[in-house]
């Protein structure tokens, strides 16, 4: 192994081939667990829909979006 190589294979950027992940390897294979959400539009449809309540003057008042 030449001095080039050795510190192409000590950055950051570029790490050892023995850790790189293999060709058609994936680097989550399990993927994402079914029945997760979206972080997006699901949950804020999901947030935007659930009543509030407050407490003003006394009173506790419901709000609904119409």
């Amino acid at each position: 192994m030449s001095n080039d190589d050795e510190n192409r294979a000590k950055s950051l950027r570029q790490p050892p081939k023995e850790t790189q992940f293999k060709k058609g390897q994936s680097g989550n294979p399990n993927g994402r667990p079914k029945g997760s959400k979206k972080l997006t539009r699901e949950m804020l449809i999901e947030k935007l829909n659930k009543t509030v309540r407050r407490v003003e003057n006394g009173k506790i008042q419901t709000l609904i979006r119409p």
